[in-house]
This record gives structure tokens, sequence and C-alpha cells, in this order.
């Protein structure tokens, strides 16, 4: 190769959403040929020189259907196939998949390069950071946010049974998930229900779509197992015993919560719909169900005694803001975290949830 050789290259910038390009003029130095080899990928205009076959633009040669970044083609085409040819490179330089319509895709890792061979992905630190903060926001929605938020508002002797239904529920979902719920809402290609392939997260390993370790991704949805039942309590606070709440928990989180999950994120019937159907942080699987769930058991115990005439004012109005000032937190988790990336897309989905929130209190407070 003689001289510096220009292409005009999108370039795709891991601090950025890897679905944006800025185009730029690069410099291709002699340098991009020596010490990084590009494998046994032949097709390759970077791949250093091989024994007896030339590189493009040297003297021993070209590789038949290879394009020369000199000017000439050979086999191949001229400018416009080797400006097609540099999102695949760009691509394969920072380990991400390869659409070869498209460029390089965020959510495509593992793919191929140009010859097909698969393609090992590396672990992404700054998404699994992030996606671990955003599980630990996520969970602290429940204990203590929700704990305390319903806590506050029932009468004081009933305090400690509100604390403790919120308690036993996260250790019974946790469990139950692990050992075959995760399986049946993510795992298999049923439209209806997934498979038990992952129980007890039998080849549960490596790394996700976005680059961060499964069992991370595990934990992370294991939190919208949690909080799911727990947002029940509020329909029957003060009114069935201890039992039946555990009972109520182990009954429904597989009975109603792991199909429509399945369903929606795990590739069931209403993924497959075209419009797809889009729930990024629970819309359908959490709120829906939860709030159904509700009206049908407060429906199946009927109205407190009493009431309207017989009221219980909250024992503790300060907690009840304490704990929905957790959930205003945790909330920030969960929804930017369901990006599954440390990317343009969650900073935005944080500001959008943080602003609704806001808007939401004043709102209320307006109101009373």
């Amino acid at each position: 190769m003689t001289g510096v050789q220009t292409c005009a290259l999108p370039i795709y910038a891991r601090a950025r959403d890897l679905t944006e390009a800025v185009k730029d003029v690069v410099t291709l130095e002699e340098a991009f040929l020596g010490p990084q080899p590009c494998g046994d990928r032949l097709g390759c205009p970077l791949a250093p020189p091989v024994a007896g076959v030339g590189v493009a633009g040297s003297e021993e040669g070209h590789l038949e259907g290879v394009p020369d970044l000199t000017g000439e083609a050979h086999g191949v085409g001229g400018v416009e196939q080797r400006l097609e040819l540099c999102p695949v490179l760009i691509g394969q330089s920072l380990g991400l998949g390869v659409d070869k319509d498209h460029g390089p895709h965020p959510l495509r890792g593992g793919e191929g390069g140009p010859q097909g061979e698969e393609a090992t992905p590396a672990l992404d630190s700054g998404n699994t950071a992030w996606m671990m903060t955003a599980t630990v926001l996520a969970l602290f929605m429940t204990l203590p946010g929700l704990a305390l938020f319903y806590g506050g508002r029932v009468r004081s002797r009933n305090f400690l049974s509100v604390l403790m239904h919120c308690f036993v529920i996260a250790g019974a979902a946790s469990i139950l998930w692990v050992v075959c719920l995760y399986s049946l809402t993510f795992s298999g290609s049923n439209r209806w229900l997934g498979d038990m392939k992952n129980h007890f997260l039998n080849g549960v390993g490596g790394l996700t779509a976005t680059n961060y370790p499964e069992p991370t991704f595990v934990i992370f949805q294991m939190t919208f197992a949690i909080i799911t039942p727990a947002i029940v309590i509020g329909a029957f606070v003060e009114r069935i015993k201890f039992r039946a709440v555990l009972l109520f928990t182990v009954l429904w989180l597989p009975i109603v919560y792991v199909p429509v999950a399945h369903w929606v994120w795990g590739g069931g019937w209403m993924a497959l719909l075209e419009p797809t159907t889009r729930d990024l942080a629970g819309g359908i699987v959490v709120h829906t169900t939860a709030g159904l769930s509700a009206l049908v058991i407060a429906w199946m115990i009927g109205p407190r005694i009493g009431f309207p005439k017989d009221l219980h004012p909250p024992h503790r109005p300060g907690m009840v803001m304490i704990g929905a000032s957790m959930l205003w937190v945790g909330w920030l988790g969960l929804n930017a975290g369901s990006q599954h990336s440390a990317n343009q897309a969650a900073g935005m989905t944080m500001l959008v949830t943080h602003i609704a929130a806001a808007t939401a209190c004043l709102t209320w407070m307006t109101i009373e």
C-alpha cells in the first residue's frame, strides 16, 4: 500500500448511542495493517499479508474479490462498494454484531463477520455496572419503598403485618424465579408459555445482546416479579391473613404474571403481533396484571364493614411520604434500566420518568 488512503467512514462511538452514526473522513495509515490481524477472514482488506498471497495495493498482487483502497477494485466494484464495506469494518473493530444493510447494531451482539463466522462478544463494563445499579434501585422500590408506603396508610396495629407482607413476597418470588419462573418466562419458542430448559438457572450464563452478564438480566427481571404481587397488597391490606398472602403469591406468579410476561417479553404471541407490542418497563406485564387482579380480589372479599361511614385514616402520613419518595427514586432505575444499556435512550427514559413523577406530584397536590 503506497501513500495515505482515505475513505468516508461512519464512526460509531461507544460513548454515545450505538445506533447513531457521525460521518467523518478517516485517514487509513499503514499502521492499521500491522499488529492487529483480522483472523482468518481473508476477505478483509485490512488483513496482514499472507504467505504467497498479496494484499490490496502491494506488489505481490491482489486477493480475488477484495476491494482495493488505492482506487482499483478487483472483482468487486468501485468506490460505492468500498464505502459499503466501511461500516462492516468499523463494526468488527468495535466488537458489534453487523447488519450488512444497516451497519453495526447494538442489539445484534455475537453475529459473525463477513464470512459468517461466529464472533465472541466482549463484556461491556459500562452496561454491566449500570444494569447492576438499576437492579438495586428496582428492588429498593419494594424493600423498603412499597412496604413503607402501604405501612403508613394502615392502622398502627397492622403496620408490622404490611411490612411482613412485602418482605415475604420478596423472598417467595425470588426463590420461585430461580427455580422455574425465569425459565417459563424467557425460555422456549412456544407462543403461550416458556419451557423448563433453564430451571434452577441451568444453562444461564454468557452475555446478553447488549453485552452484560445474563445473571444480571435474571435478577433485574426478578425485581419485576417481586414488586408486581406486592402492588396487589393494597387491594386486601388489613383484610386477609398472612398465610393467604403467601398462598396468593405462590399461585398468582405462575398463573398470571409469568404467562403475560412471556407473551410480551419472552417472544410470545403479543411480541409477534404486527405492529409489535411494546412494553418498556411493565405497563402491561406489571401494572395491568396487578390492577386487574386487585379489582378481582377486592370484589371477592367485598366492601369493608362500616365503609364509608367508619373510616380509618392513615396512622403515619409521614411514612407514606418517605415510601413514595423511595418509589420515585427506584422508578428511575426500573424504567431506565429497561433499556438494557447505558446509552442515550436510557438517559432520556430517566428524564421522562422523573418529569412524569414531578408532574403527577404537583397535579395531586393541586387537586387536594
